[in-house]
């Protein structure tokens, strides 16, 4: 078995694409394709709409993120967050790079950055992970290193 860092060395500078089956997601009993989903979330991040992203969550979801010293749990938890965020930003910017979605669980590629006006420019890459009940995100887990 090869060691992770090894692996890390092989892949280093190559594109990798780690898609799964394209499967659908229910939101609000009706099957839609995780891309669908994928993309009005970030059509939704990028008018910086904080009670427009907390839509997309359950009233009992929690969202995990290293900015985060304690999950954020409930809809209006996820709000606050998103408000802060957005307020404390200069011109924040994300995109989708991949995705896969399998059951009730996407995981999706993506970049983000903010800044380059009168903040420095800081951008960052990470992966998140949703898992969905009825269309609506129950955990969103995002893994990326801030101040990298």
């Amino acid at each position: 078995m090869n060691h992770p860092r090894k692996m890390l060395r092989i892949f280093r500078g190559r594109r990798l694409s780690l898609r799964c089956a394209r499967e659908d997601v229910r939101r609000e009993g009706r099957a839609i394709g995780a891309s669908v989903h994928l993309e009005s979330y970030f059509a939704a991040w990028m008018r910086h709409d904080p009670g427009e992203m907390a839509a997309f969550y359950a009233e009992d979801a929690a969202m995990e993120d290293p900015m985060l010293a304690e999950p954020r749990r409930g809809r209006a938890g996820i709000e606050r967050y998103y408000a802060d965020m957005f307020a404390s930003l200069e011109r924040p910017e994300h995109a989708l790079l991949d995705w896969a979605a399998r059951g009730d669980r996407v995981w999706f590629e993506w970049t983000f950055g903010s800044g380059g006006g009168t903040q420095p420019r800081e951008d960052y890459h990470g992966i998140s992970i949703q898992t969905l009940r009825d269309g609506l995100v129950v955990h969103d887990a995002a893994f990326w290193v801030p101040g990298a």
